[in-house]
């Protein structure tokens, strides 16, 4: 016996070197950066395992075992095995009870040689939000992808929570949730779209949660030079200067002393108005003011035509199908405005 070890042109010793070249090319396998992350992972119908057990050649380290519909796998000595909504370590306690019957204390390995099923839940600006069936490893580009790409609303963010259980995320700065159970990371969506990053193009797991918030928006209508919504991912707090210098100025028939921030009331769908007298902002004598998100800034053309309507209607209506812009980058190859339709100024 020990010649077949040393001598590989014998049948056995070739049996025996190619085992040892499988179990190597497993340890591989599985000792490669981020295919060890699926501790955690309930197995499914359709996913594949490996299952061995030391001194029983029975259990060939090169079988793949498939899960089939009904959540068994078949193994020698034991048979059937309902092993679908058990983790890899809980399958590996099972076969080792089992086996007791037969041995003292058999040493079962039982590892993941791929997984089919990887619910994934896609959530806020994208175009087919809900949970995707993924079948092997996606990155998340490939993910938002499938999710039917980015709505024109989107953040400027891309926010993936993990339980940690399932595994570690590999992104910067990540922190834990309140309860301690879930790891939470954010990936710069300008970023990750022109692949400036490539290693924030992380594979997704099985449980993982992409959360792509809507950005916050101030729209300027009425007589200005470019009236429109104005995304500001990038910026912490926007004033009126300062959205006034987004809309490129007022027109010169513009009522300046008689602008308007109108504010949304919480739990209603009216708005406040806030009387804001530009004239005075720009000329120093009267302090800047900071808008909110959803804020609009309303500039009236003069005359007296516009005093028969009320303000907040007149916005309104203006906010119907208004231009989206997207204030220090774009996602588009070239343009940087998007258009889309908002309803009732929301």
């Amino acid at each position: 016996m020990a010649q077949s070890f040393f001598f590989p042109g014998s049948e056995t010793g070739q049996t025996v070197l190619h085992r040892i070249v499988l179990i190597l090319l497993a340890i591989l396998l599985f000792s490669i950066p981020g295919k060890t992350q699926t501790v955690g992972y309930l197995l499914a119908p359709d996913d594949r395992i490996f299952v061995t057990v030391q001194d029983l050649e029975e259990f060939k380290p090169e079988k793949i075992s498939r899960i089939d519909s009904l959540g068994n796998i078949q193994l020698p000595l034991l048979g059937t095995v309902h092993v679908a909504g058990f983790t890899v370590e809980q399958v590996t306690g099972l076969v080792r009870d089992r086996l007791k019957r037969i041995l003292i204390a058999p040493e079962v390995n039982v590892t993941l040689a791929e997984f089919r099923n990887q619910p994934v839940s896609i959530y806020g600006e994208v175009e087919h939000p809900g949970v995707q069936q993924i079948h092997g490893r996606l990155s998340l580009v490939e993910v938002l992808s499938l999710s039917g790409g980015i709505s024109p609303n989107a953040a400027n963010v891309v926010r993936i929570t993990r339980p940690k259980a399932v595994g570690t995320l590999p992104l910067p700065a990540v922190t834990s949730d309140a309860t301690g159970e879930f790891w939470i990371g954010e990936v710069d969506l300008a970023s990750l779209l022109q692949a400036k990053i490539p290693a924030s193009n992380i594979d997704l797991l099985p449980q993982d949660v992409v959360t792509v918030p809507k950005a916050d928006i101030i729209y300027v209508v009425g007589a200005v030079r470019k009236a429109g919504g104005f995304m500001l991912n990038e910026r912490q707090n926007v004033t009126v200067l300062q959205a006034l210098a987004l809309s490129e100025g007022t027109e010169k028939f513009a009522a300046t002393t008689r602008a308007r921030i109108l504010r949304q009331k919480p739990g209603t769908s009216g708005r406040d108005e806030i009387l804001v007298n530009l004239k005075a902002l720009l000329s120093g004598k009267s302090p800047d003011q900071s808008l909110l998100p959803g804020d609009v800034l309303y500039v009236p053309p003069s005359g007296a035509k516009e005093l028969a309507y009320q303000s907040a209607e007149v916005a309104a209506a203006m906010l119907t199908g208004v231009v989206i812009y997207r204030v220090g980058y774009s996602y588009g190859t070239a343009a940087g405005a998007t258009a889309v339709t908002v309803a009732n100024g929301k």
